[in-house]
């Protein structure tokens, strides 16, 4: 067996562990396994509603490493970015921050009765296709319907993170320097600039 097979089988088993380990805490229900057909065929009819939530967890990405390194607990979160799933990584972070939005929370109150951890468990039952309870597809429903307002405050939220970091620790990593000001926006912003460099380089003869 390679070296780089095994790493990526280990990698995979952590995930797995991690997984059943959230999802044991605040997922399963009675009769969970028995609608797994039924939660196959609910993501197909629901595909666009899902996809809006998982690109709010897309854009939160960015800030999962930066946040971690600057002891921003994400903690479940962290688990996952290490073990290099960064999607799944963004969408536990930022949905299991959500409970501490008020302004979300009142717009779709399940939020608060799942809790934190109840909404790292959705995070992952999200990213990995598996059956939602009754509560979990309503709140994703309403991520959905107010999507913008998520993305709204989930920028207010990167924001106020970066504030504390930048308070803890004035030489934090840059994207979070930006973060202070702009948000979200500051991963959009790195972003074009790396695509700017990456344009002129191949352009322009190294000399």
């Amino acid at each position: 067996m390679n070296k780089s097979y095994s790493k990526k089988r280990h990698i995979q088993e952590a995930n797995q562990k991690l997984e059943e380990r959230i999802l044991s805490e605040y997922g399963y229900y009675p009769g969970y396994n028995k609608d797994r057909q039924a939660a196959e065929n609910w993501y197909k009819q629901n595909a666009h509603t899902v996809n809006t939530v998982l690109q709010i967890g897309i854009a939160f990405i960015p800030f999962v490493g930066p946040f971690i390194s600057a002891g921003i607990g994400l903690a479940d979160a962290s688990i996952y970015y290490k073990n290099g799933n960064t999607k799944q990584a963004g969408l536990v972070a930022i949905l299991s921050l959500l409970p501490s939005v008020s302004t979300v929370v009142s717009k779709i109150p399940a939020i608060a009765q799942l809790g934190e951890k109840g909404m790292a468990a959705l995070a992952v039952k999200l990213g990995t296709n598996k059956a939602l309870t009754p509560i979990e597809t309503g709140i994703v429903d309403g991520l959905s319907k107010n999507a913008g307002i998520v993305q709204q405050e989930s920028s207010n939220l990167v924001q106020k993170l970066a504030q504390k970091a930048v308070q803890t620790n004035a030489n934090a990593h840059p994207l979070i320097q930006k973060a202070v000001k702009a948000g979200l926006n500051a991963a959009k912003t790195q972003v074009r600039t790396q695509a700017v460099k990456s344009t002129y380089n191949s352009v322009v003869p190294k000399v």
